[in-house]
């Protein structure tokens, strides 16, 4: 939650910086890398940056100027943005530096290891990480065939509840406490590869309606920011956006006001035509 409910106000807040150019929203921005830093959530130097870079692009398509010299002077004061975010992320990480403390130095090879350590260690399966525990329940799902491959072992599996007898925690069902929480190792444990594809596919067409639907307005380009995002939360974070009702019902809450907009002028533009 540290890192994706910044994210999905940095999405807002710069889709919005693209269409007002008020300064005010870069500082607000800056004040959410903050806070996820604060909460100690290292991913946040590396998508905050990504998200912007590819809505900005998205941006320049949409209103064809993707090409124009702005467009270059523009990305490369954004890079020159989220090199700083990223910069300041890993000073601030003590775990991050070689000194292990706040404010200490910035160590590319030191950095590159830590990265390659963190998300591959499978030293005991309790302790997995997110690259181990893709390939531990890559293995576990062939090596049971059959249906748990095709629809999983159970929705409601790892729901955790007071009404069932047994626990719907990753760590108990399957003796990983940390690496199994993707959305996409959540979903395929209890819906298998048929709905995990159909749930993805549903986000997907969401996207797409998003950009045939542009309309030139933050809102539209800040739900395309929530679907990357959502997509690399889906694949490579977490599923905080598929169960923190927070984030996923003020999400749809914004996508259904979209919808009516952009309904409701087809209706005026289909009226007046007549």
């Amino acid at each position: 939650m540290s890192t994706i409910f910044p994210l999905f106000a940095i999405a807002l807040l710069f889709a919005k910086y693209l269409y007002d150019k008020k300064w005010i929203y870069l500082l607000l921005i800056a004040g959410f890398v903050l806070m996820a830093i604060i909460g100690e959530k290292r991913a946040i130097g590396f998508y905050a940056p990504l998200v912007m870079i590819l809505m900005f692009l998205i941006f320049k398509v949409k209103n064809k100027m993707l090409f124009h010299f702005s467009t270059l002077l523009n990305l490369l004061v954004i890079a020159a943005l989220g090199l700083t975010f990223f910069y300041v992320s890993v000073r601030l990480n003590p775990s991050l530096n070689p000194e292990n403390k706040m404010w200490g130095s910035f160590n590319s090879k030191f950095l590159k290891n830590y990265v390659v350590r963190y998300n591959t260690r499978d030293k005991t399966k309790k302790e997995l990480q997110r690259v181990a525990a893709f390939r531990y329940f890559t293995n576990y799902l062939i090596a049971k065939e059959g249906s748990a491959l095709l629809i999983g072992e159970g929705s409601g599996k790892l729901v955790e509840s007071k009404f069932k007898s047994d626990s719907g925690s990753m760590l108990n069902l399957y003796g990983v406490r940390y690496g199994g929480r993707t959305t996409f190792i959540w979903l395929w444990l209890q819906t298998g590869i048929l709905g995990t594809t159909v749930y993805l596919i549903m986000i997907l067409l969401i996207g797409v309606y998003l950009f045939k639907k542009y309309n030139n307005t933050f809102i539209n380009l800040a739900l395309i920011g929530c679907i990357i995002i959502y997509l690399f939360d889906f694949f490579s974070y977490s599923i905080t956006f598929l169960k923190e009702f927070s984030l996923s019902i003020s999400f749809y809450y914004i996508l259904a006001l979209f919808y009516i907009a952009v309904n409701r002028n087809t209706i005026e533009i289909h009226a007046n035509t007549e």
